[in-house]
């Protein structure tokens, strides 16, 4: 046969892609493998405009077949990779990644690819290993630098994280998203002036940026400047801006515009912890139902367990100062520490194994508590991410009131705890309360837990929580979680 396509004839093939005309370009591509049948550049065409056509299983088998002819060729088992990434095949398509790679060395899209399916499974070390690679060959590929960046932000490893977006904003200095990512790691390391001006820099390429936005909001808010937060809040719109804009509301004691705004979202936003929060404290304090019904009662729903395995804590204990070394700025907790990012991305034996143990739990309490009023257990997730972290706290220290404001669920299991202590010293404590406010419910108890090394407990992340000091000079380390279904 033939192996010579002419330039009228390659033409003509590409002109039906480039125009829409899908099918003319299948029936065109099929008549002239009938005199080329060796031809890449045909199937690829084919193949493409099956897949336009919503016909991908027709694209896969037209590639299958040109790979059959040429099986050396990168560029059709790049394609192939392509389309199972479509059909979130991710074993497959990695498969066909790494084949595309080994053929051909200088295909750096099939190397960004595999680092970035294995970012998306959570496999951090392999995501590593392929952005490395990538930067090796090429050190200036600033979409590697980024990614690289977001997954050292995602383990705590704030100092190489900056690094690497630093090195993305150096090569391509005209990208929003670097300098908010950048913001991002600044307010983890409490360099809030930093922050800002990262903020500035996205909304000088973006004014109308909402993650620039919403990002300087969060600045603004860190800081305690409740004017300036409300008023970045309330022009982000973006992820959970409506609800903080309401918290600005509420601080302010603007009753009325609260309540409005209030009504205007409830609707649209049915599971915010953060919105179950203001209605519990509004009620007690203004004596008036929001009927917000995410988890209106969230104090009768804590539960404590104990996980007996001395050898899991000691195994935990044992990695602790590795991450809390690398702490996160964490303005609630005086003397004390917060590792960064989330430790269930680790690969790590114990650490698979608590999550394990904590997935059975989190499944046990919605047994336990399930109900027909709030929408929490109405409306639990099927799927969700589990975030979690270390927080140590030592003599005379405490976590201040808080609530988790994009959980679900949250909990708390402890491994390490203070030996003799008096009363309550190093208890958890539940109520409705938030140094937030100025005014102060008095007509509800508060729900005070003894814990134990080996305990667990559980509690709607809506639920303000803070621990009391402790006089003798031991550490308080346990490792806090929350069900997460917004990242």
């Amino acid at each position: 046969m033939v192996n010579n396509l002419s330039k009228n004839e390659k033409d003509d093939l590409v002109g039906f892609f480039s125009e829409g005309k899908f099918q003319k370009a299948i029936d065109f591509g099929k008549n002239l493998l009938l005199k080329y049948d060796q031809e890449i550049f045909i199937y690829n065409i084919i193949a493409l405009s099956q897949n336009k056509l919503g016909k991908t299983n027709d694209a896969i088998n037209t590639l299958k077949i040109a790979i059959n002819h040429s099986p050396n060729s990168s560029d059709l088992h790049f394609n192939l990779a392509n389309l199972f990434l479509e059909l979130r095949e991710m074993i497959i398509s990695k498969k066909y990644f790494q084949k595309a790679y080994e053929l051909n060395k200088k295909n750096l899209n099939a190397l960004y690819n595999l680092a970035s399916i294995y970012h998306l499974e959570k496999d951090t070390n392999k995501a590593k290993e392929y952005y490395k690679k990538i930067l090796f060959h090429e050190p200036d590929n600033h979409k590697a630098h980024n990614n690289l960046s977001n997954l050292y932000s995602s383990l705590g490893d704030f100092k190489e994280a900056l690094k690497h977006t630093k090195e993305a904003i150096n090569i391509h200095q005209n990208s929003e998203i670097y300098y908010i990512n950048q913001a991002s790691i600044y307010r983890n390391i409490d360099q809030i002036s930093d922050a800002m001006n990262s903020c500035n820099k996205a909304l000088e390429i973006n004014p109308k940026s909402k993650q620039g936005l919403y990002n300087l909001a969060i600045c603004y808010q860190e800081m305690g400047d409740n004017r300036n937060a409300k008023k970045y809040f309330k022009q982000a719109k973006i992820d959970d801006s409506d609800e903080r804009y309401l918290l600005c509301l509420y601080k302010d004691e603007n009753v009325k515009e609260f309540k409005e705004n209030f009504k205007k979202i409830q609707s649209n936003i049915k599971h915010s912890s953060l919105l179950q929060a203001l209605a519990n404290h509004n009620y007690f304090i203004n004596g008036d139902d929001l009927d917000y019904n995410f988890c209106k009662r969230g104090i009768e729903y804590i539960h404590k367990d104990k996980v007996n395995n001395p050898k899991l804590q000691n195994d935990l204990y044992k990695i602790s100062s590795h991450y809390l070394s690398k702490n996160k700025s964490q303005k609630l907790i005086k003397n004390g520490y917060q590792s960064g990012g989330n430790i269930f991305l680790e690969n790590i034996d114990s650490i698979n194994l608590l999550k394990k143990i904590i997935l059975n739990k989190l499944n046990e309490y919605k047994k336990i508590y399930n109900n027909k009023k709030d929408l929490m257990f109405l409306d639990w997730p099927q799927q969700y991410n589990l975030k979690g972290w270390f927080v140590e706290i030592n003599s005379d220290g405490y976590l201040k009131p808080h609530i988790h404001e994009k959980g679900w669920v949250s909990g708390s299991y402890y491994i390490k705890m203070p030996k003799k202590i008096i009363d309550n010293e190093g208890a958890i404590c539940f109520d409705y309360n938030s140094d937030d406010f100025e005014k102060k419910i008095t007509n509800e108890k508060e729900k005070i837990i003894n814990l134990e090394e080996g305990d667990i407990i559980l509690f709607p992340s809506s639920l303000y929580h803070r621990t009391i000091p402790f006089k003798i000079d031991e550490r308080r380390i346990c490792i806090a979680f929350d069900m997460d279904i917004r990242n």
